[in-house]
């Protein structure tokens, strides 16, 4: 049944997203197309007899709304699939740059500086150690979340996308399919996105609700060319650069400011979970096959996405921080009793990634109240990378560590990011491991009093 859901939430999302919201009259489209798809089911219901009349059954009739409905949605995935559909193609150039990007000039004061794993120089980030240490794993601070609701930002955004609305209908239907074979979904999940600057200067940060699909079509594609493929050739059709996330300075190429809404991207958060069990292992599963994002690389625990549905009640940013990282987490290790028992929860860093157009990522530290091997992946998200006792990450890394106090904690961090094995690993790990390392150093006490939690 959950694969069932799955299937028909990620059919029905992206009708909703691609087909009606990016019409040019997505009101007129919001009613004509459920009319047009469910008024034949409706009649075959109320006037069963006189469909009898026409198809000789009222069986038979719903076999052929099953197979026409069927049958439509094959044919827009077969057109998606022909030879003179666009395809997003990276653009080297463009990745060259990203990932040597200097902050925006606000952050700069906030001690932000672009970092890159020694071996993979396309793993980059911008983060700063004041902003971890006398911020996110600082219990006395947080900030307040400023709803902006009924404004312009996300009409902006859908414009922005409706403008190549074809070439983005063209590209999910093609992902789609995969993604279901996958034991995966394309579910169109309402976002935090944030929409002024972070760390805030005033106590507070803007943020408006958007959601997945609309992340999947400004941030994720930010860096590829939409291109026409016919008898092998490619012919550039749209360039990354009109949609690239980030301004030229001089010589100097930097990520652009949250308040920069030109051209308009979702920036919503991403969630990073640290977590350590009862029996101090710490663990580094390997993503999927079947997901968007460093798909069979080594990350931490759990990753994800804060849903708007997560917002606290008091608006208060960590609490949402908090509340999204038990999510994720109970819903990557729940298993079948589907929550993971938490004796500590901490924030503990903030970063952009750099190949993302900046998205804001956050980092969470967590002491669990079970066993490393009472937690039970869902395979569709994480590769538990152990199985009868055979470590399963690539030569050079390890899937386990022993973590008790913030010295071996400091020791793990420094050995994946100084890891030669460094194209086996995520920017989210890289980004977590380095926040680890800076509130190791910085802030040790903070660390210990995570870790140590499972002893009250």
């Amino acid at each position: 049944m959950k694969v069932a859901f799955r299937i028909l939430r990620s059919v029905w999302d992206y009708v909703v997203f691609f087909e009606i919201r990016l019409s040019r009259h997505p009101l007129l489209f919001a009613i004509i197309y459920p009319v047009s798809l469910t008024m034949p089911l409706l009649l075959g219901l109320v006037a069963p007899r006189e469909v009898s009349r026409w198809v000789g059954s009222p069986k038979w009739y719903y076999l052929f709304l099953v197979v026409g409905f069927a049958a439509t949605f094959t044919a827009k995935f077969l057109s998606a699939s022909k030879a003179r559909t666009p395809y997003f193609t990276e653009n080297p150039m463009l990745r060259h740059r990203a990932s040597k990007l200097s902050p925006a000039v606000s952050e700069e004061s906030a001690g932000f500086r672009h970092q890159a794993m020694k071996a993979a120089s396309e793993i980059a980030l911008l983060r700063s150690d004041i902003v971890d240490n006398s911020m996110m794993a600082n219990p006395d601070w947080d900030c307040r979340l400023c709803l902006l609701e009924g404004t312009s930002h996300y009409k902006n955004l859908i414009d922005e996308i409706r403008k190549r609305a074809p070439d983005f209908r063209h590209h999910v239907l093609r992902l789609l399919p995969r993604k279901i074979l996958d034991g995966k979904a394309l579910i169109n999940e309402h976002k935090i996105a944030l929409t002024s600057a972070f760390p805030p200067p005033n106590g507070s940060i803007d943020i408006y609700r958007s959601d997945y699909f609309a992340a999947l079509c400004t941030v994720e594609l930010s860096l590829r060319d939409i291109v026409h493929r016919e008898e092998g050739k490619e012919f550039p059709d749209h360039p990354a650069e009109t949609r690239a996330l980030m301004v030229q300075d001089g010589k100097l190429w930097r990520l652009r400011e949250f308040s920069d809404t030109n051209p308009a991207a979702s920036l919503h958060f991403g969630i990073i979970i640290l977590a350590v069990s009862s029996d101090n292992i710490l663990r580094l599963p390997k993503q999927s096959k079947g997901t968007m994002i460093a798909s069979n690389k080594r990350i931490p625990l759990a990753t994800g996405s804060v849903d708007w549905a997560d917002i606290s009640k008091d608006r208060s940013l960590k609490k949402t921080l908090l509340k999204a990282a038990k999510r994720e987490l109970d819903e990557e290790w729940g298993g079948h009793q589907g929550e993971v028992p938490i004796r500590s929860m901490q924030t503990i860093g903030y970063f952009r990634d750099a190949m993302r157009g900046g998205k804001p990522e956050f980092v969470v530290l967590t002491k669990l109240a079970c066993r490393d091997a009472d937690l039970v992946a869902d395979t569709s998200e994480v590769i538990a990378t152990t199985a009868m006792g055979r470590n399963l990450s690539p030569k050079g890394h390890s899937a386990i560590f022993t973590v008790g106090s913030a010295a071996d904690l400091a020791k793990v961090a420094a050995a994946v990011v100084n890891s030669r094995a460094a194209s086996g690993d995520s920017v989210a790990l890289f980004g977590a491991m380095l926040s680890a390392a800076s509130v190791c150093k910085h802030s040790p006490d903070v660390v210990e009093g995570i870790l140590s939690a499972a002893q009250n």
